[in-house]
């Protein structure tokens, strides 16, 4: 099966060079994902046995891996960052993200959506569609499922661990922490408070 490493292969896929779905081996069974996986450890642990890049994360690669179609979308209103849905003709579920966006910010739709496959797949089945605006709006504004596909995306891109490992080697600025995640400013930010470290600038 070919897998896409990052969103510049991804979307040189997109622009003609080749097609996701003429390259790819689907699995007609990519929605047993809700089986297999349950968590963020669940998802490194398969990461590592798919050798899948860990940091950054490749989390274009690691959707593929289970026929999970991602779909860039230029024509999004700019308050949507993506959505999820399940084909159920197809039997695979699909990942819209907003192509207007930044890489950096699609990583994180990608990461949040994938979360929301994991943790809410069954309610996303019935709903049909969900659609994502403001990732990063006032957590108090935030509803709870939106909360833990946040959290969830965030650990997996960016892991305390490694952070706490590049903190204690010196690496003490956000922008280059946002550099080696591959991640926002507004990201790194996020999961630098989530760990303690809001010190960091």
């Amino acid at each position: 099966m070919a897998v896409v490493g990052n969103i510049n292969d991804y979307m040189r896929m997109r622009r003609g060079e080749a097609s996701l779905t003429q390259n790819l081996s689907l699995p007609s069974n990519a929605h047993n994902i809700l089986n297999e996986i349950r968590s963020v450890e669940d998802v490194i642990a398969r990461a590592e046995q798919e050798s899948i890049t860990l940091i950054p994360f490749d989390i274009e690669g690691f959707v593929l891996l289970f026929g999970i179609i991602i779909k860039p979308d230029m024509n999004m209103d700019i308050e949507t960052s993506g959505y999820v849905t399940f084909d159920n003709t197809q039997k695979q579920w699909i990942i819209g993200v907003n192509d207007s966006q930044s890489s950096t910010r699609r990583r994180f739709t990608i990461a949040h959506e994938l979360a929301h496959i994991i943790l809410h797949g069954n309610l996303i089945l019935s709903e049909g569609i969900h659609r994502d605006k403001g990732l990063f709006r006032d957590a108090d504004y935030m509803s709870a499922i939106e909360k833990e596909a946040n959290d969830f995306a965030g650990k997996l891109l960016m892991p305390e661990n490694k952070i706490l490992e590049l903190v204690q080697n010196g690496t003490k600025k956000s922008d280059l922490l946002a550099a080696i995640f591959d991640v926002s400013q507004s990201a790194i930010k996020y999961r630098l408070n989530q760990c303690g470290l809001s010190w960091i600038k």
